[in-house]
């Protein structure tokens, strides 16, 4: 099963959507990525004012391994599976979806297995480097927490958007009741959250798996194969989402250095503001991967390049109008959330910071033209570009402008590598 760029879908009616169902799936997604964003920060902010800064460091720590998880397993696996899904049969896309979900499965006790050295290796380490009984509720809860986000992949694969919104729901009310209880029972902690969590996932993930059994069908024979297509392509989106991690701790690690670490902490805080827009964003891009792959399979580059567009004025429209909302009212909003004489006067920091996700809207279409195409070394490069932009502008501007200046090192950085993804895929789409 070697489904090739130009392949098309001879089993449509599983998996192509409904022109007239589109509206109300991207509803439905938004209000998905609503709950899902709105749960996260209230966690954050409840485990931060009731067990205080140490126990909210240990929680932030913990949860940015499980993001960098999610997403290598999203880049490598699923997405990867949401692209060429659409270009094969009934039978051989249930064998690959259960490929796919061995290769998960696979990945989610590497990671077990990593954090299970950690903790043992961390019985030596300095007490300000322990944090024992979060990496040993990670080692358990790892698997549940990987498993959940592959089921919600696989669901917007096929564009089972309400599976989601129920999936999301019942975690997000089980989750805050939960640490309602522990915070009555004065339970309430850092490790005692992400067990919570774990053990909710593993419940509603095992349900949600029986649930969806039917899309997958046990050949063990095309596990191997499809773990080396799958890397072929998934690399390069591993290789972009890194590096787009690591341009934004770039910044922050050049306040560190450069001003202070309480600078870092100020650009940390002006970011909020840009952050509200996430559940739109995200929203969207997760339905976006699937319309754009089902528009090329049926109807080649030009009905790719229709999807796209649309999806782009869309979300570029609304992020403009975001843009003027945060150069309003930003500073306003950080300085009243935070209350703090150094949280004054960040509007334009704010301002600059939300003109960058704007460039980042309007960049959609390049960015999974490039993916539906299967040439993501080709955003990689331009990942690479916006890098090397955001470290030397920042070099040259956080000296003498601070946090203004590490904006404007993003916004140089992200104006290059959309500049770059657009020329590429236009070049592109003439070719193919």
């Amino acid at each position: 099963m070697k489904p090739s760029i130009s392949q098309t879908n001879d089993s449509r009616s599983p998996l192509i959507p409904r022109k007239e169902s589109l509206v109300s799936k991207s509803v439905l997604s938004l209000l998905d990525q609503s709950i899902v964003s709105g749960t996260s920060f209230l966690t954050t902010i409840i485990i931060g004012r009731f067990c205080g800064a140490d126990e909210l460091g240990k929680y932030a720590l913990a949860m940015t391994i499980v993001v960098l998880a999610s997403n290598l397993q999203t880049a490598v696996f699923t997405s990867p599976y949401t692209i060429y899904s659409t270009r094969l049969t009934d039978c051989e896309r249930r064998e690959y979806a259960w490929a796919v979900l061995v290769h998960c499965i696979g990945h989610m006790f590497i990671w077990s297995s990593l954090l299970l050295v950690f903790g043992i290796v961390s019985i030596w380490l300095p007490e300000n480097f322990r944090s024992i009984p979060v990496v040993g509720v990670l080692v358990v809860g790892m698997p549940f927490f990987l498993l959940r986000e592959a089921l919600r992949r696989f669901a917007f694969a096929h564009l089972q958007v309400m599976s989601v919104l129920v999936l999301d729901f019942v975690i997000s009310v089980a989750q805050l009741s939960g640490m309602i209880a522990l915070m009555s029972y004065k339970r309430l902690s850092a490790a005692n959250v992400l067990l919570l969590i774990g053990f909710v996932c593993m419940m509603t993930g095992c349900l949600m798996l029986a649930s969806f059994r039917i899309n997958f069908a046990v050949n063990f024979r095309n596990v191997v194969p499809e773990l080396i297509r799958s890397w072929r392509l998934g690399r390069w989106l591993a290789a972009v989402r890194l590096t787009a991690m690591l341009q934004t701790y770039s910044v922050q690690w050049l306040l560190v250095f450069i001003v202070s670490t309480s600078a870092s902490g100020v650009f940390s805080a002006s970011t909020i503001v840009v952050l509200l827009a996430n559940p739109f964003v995200i929203g969207i891009s997760n339905l976006l991967e699937t319309r754009a792959s089902h528009a090329f399979s049926t109807g080649g580059i030009r009905e790719l390049d229709s999807v796209l567009w649309q999806s782009t004025k869309l979300l570029g429209t609304c992020m403009t109008l975001f843009c003027l909302f945060a150069t309003l009212f930003g500073g306003m909003i950080v300085e009243t959330t935070f209350q703090g004489i150094e949280y004054a006067h960040q509007g334009t920091t704010v301002t600059v910071l939300a003109i960058a996700a704007m460039i980042n809207a309007w960049e959609t279409g390049a960015i999974f033209g490039l993916r539906i195409l299967e040439r993501p070394d080709l955003s990689f490069r331009a990942s690479i570009l916006s890098l090397c932009s955001t470290v030397a502008i920042g070099f040259a501007l956080i000296p003498c402008l601070g946090t203004v200046g590490g904006a404007l090192a993003i916004l140089t950085g992200d104006s290059a590598a959309a500049s770059m993804r657009w020329y590429c895929y236009t070049t592109l789409k003439r070719v193919a």
